[in-house]
């Protein structure tokens, strides 16, 4: 009897805890439900909902992306500028990129910053086409880290 009812118990528990991570949904939820000033999980719930349509209460994680990001390094540049891109300003997002660039501080060398300061170049018209074709070329001559 009391084997079974700790397999009956057991059986209970793992379940609830696997299903913590059965799918994308209910992992993130469970993981902002644990730290809602995750701006990994925020950022992530943002562009899961961005794909699966729900623009709305996208939009409203891309707003929340804004306020959790650390501030202060090229990543979190990187990072709000996306949220903005998403949300429809990439103007005032090239201008995010174009500053870190132009700063030529520590880490502004990097494949992704690069690229997208030179499709921001692109989008400027011509004058901005041989600055930003330079800058792509750049980039892909540099190493870049897996994450």
């Amino acid at each position: 009897m009391v084997l079974v009812v700790y397999v009956v118990t057991m059986g209970v528990i793992c379940r609830s805890q696997l299903c913590t991570w059965c799918n994308d949904y209910s992992m993130i939820n469970n993981s902002l439900a644990y730290d809602p000033g995750d701006w990994r999980m925020v950022d992530i719930y943002s562009e899961f909902l961005t794909r699966s349509g729900k623009n709305e209460e996208a939009d409203m994680y891309l707003r929340r992306t804004l306020d959790v990001l650390p501030s202060g390094t090229v990543k979190a540049v990187l990072g709000r500028a996306k949220s903005l891109i998403m949300m429809g300003n990439s103007v005032l997002a090239c201008e995010m990129y174009e500053e870190v660039y132009r700063s030529g501080g520590e880490g502004t060398r990097i494949p992704l910053l690069l690229n997208n300061v030179a499709l921001c170049g692109l989008r400027v018209g011509v004058e901005g086409k041989e600055a930003g074709l330079k800058l792509i070329e750049e980039g892909m001559g540099l190493e870049t880290v897996e994450h």
